[in-house]
């Protein structure tokens, strides 16, 4: 059976542009301006493993706003937690909750390959991917989208689930 989205994805990495290093150190983060700045020069994903440069795409800006829908530079970059804690918010967390991992800047690609995950498999919304589990099920493409491998992201949760470290996200 065809896969028509990853097709798409395919054929849109293989025409990918990239920026020039004029456009790249000219891009200011965007709407993540505040989390881009403050990443070192030499960081590189730890979902993905791409570079600042790799994970800009060239892309329609503001797609839903007609009056300012423009072609441009976009690269996300988004704090990743454990949404296991999420419950807690507002409060101190109880003591036997230990994430299970620290929260850590990742690409939008990469935080959308969790969510997109998720949703496809039908995952608990407090259940999160480790950046090293989302390494895992993507393939990364300079400049481009993620392609995502379902059947290795429901593998990853299965074990994690097996190792009893998902009891907490049990299907309700």
């Amino acid at each position: 059976m065809r896969d028509l989205v990853r097709e798409k994805v395919i054929k849109l990495n293989s025409v990918a542009r990239r920026p020039t290093i004029e456009e790249f150190l000219a891009f200011d983060g965007a709407h993540c301006r505040n989390i881009y700045r403050a990443l070192p020069d030499d960081w590189q994903c730890p979902g993905c493993l791409r570079t600042k440069y790799q994970v800009l795409r060239w892309t329609t800006l503001f797609p839903h706003i007609p009056s300012a829908r423009r072609p441009g530079w976009a690269g996300g970059y988004h704090t990743h937690h454990d949404h296991a804690g999420d419950r807690y918010r507002w409060m101190i967390p109880p003591s036997w909750f230990s994430p299970r991992f620290e929260p850590t800047v990742i690409c939008e690609q990469c935080n959308s390959a969790d969510a997109s995950a998720k949703r496809k498999l039908n995952l608990p919304k407090d259940f999160s991917f480790t950046p090293f589990e989302i390494r895992q099920f993507v393939i990364a493409h300079a400049h481009g989208k993620h392609l995502i491998d379902y059947r290795v992201a429901q593998a990853i949760f299965d074990a994690v689930a097996t190792l009893g470290e998902a009891n907490a996200f049990a299907m309700k």
